[in-house]
């Protein structure tokens, strides 16, 4: 990561520093590892068009700002929408709630040693109780709701 920024340095780059990686924090650095594998994805999925492209992503808020989780996610929903990946997400991110589509939502509970899976698509909620649930679930309700 840069150190300095443009107006200091006077836009000459020879002048600017970098942050070695060692340096960063534990969340710039999953990012940074996270963009690489986005990259090479990208990559496999332009050269051969027909290739299923899913990707597992446990708990990506972790050592992340909220404002760098919702960064994040977005980049992530524009993947899954513009690029056709399919992007799996495990989380109790109440930031990442807030902005999920709930009809994309699975809900894992342990009942008596049984791990037990909701999907709010097929939970009998009408269109109403959804559209009232969305609006419900801002960042400090959601945790409420889990």
């Amino acid at each position: 990561m840069p150190i300095y920024s443009d107006d200091l340095i006077g836009g000459d780059p020879s002048k600017q520093k970098h942050f070695e990686l060692y340096q960063n924090g534990l969340g710039y650095n999953n990012l940074i590892y996270i963009a690489t594998i986005l990259g090479d994805l990208k990559q496999r999925k332009e050269l051969q068009k027909e290739t299923y492209v899913a990707l597992l992503i446990e708990e990506p808020e972790a050592h992340l700002h909220p404002q760098l989780q919702n960064l994040f996610f977005n980049y992530l929903n524009k993947l899954d929408t513009e690029q056709g990946f399919h992007i799996f997400i495990s989380s109790h991110s109440p930031t990442i709630t807030a902005k999920s589509n709930l009809k994309s939502v699975i809900v894992l509970q342990n009942q008596e040693h049984k791990i037990q899976a909701l999907s709010l698509i097929k939970s009998g909620l009408s269109d109403t109780n959804h559209k009232y649930l969305r609006k419900f679930l801002d960042v400090t309700k959601s945790q409420l709701f889990f």
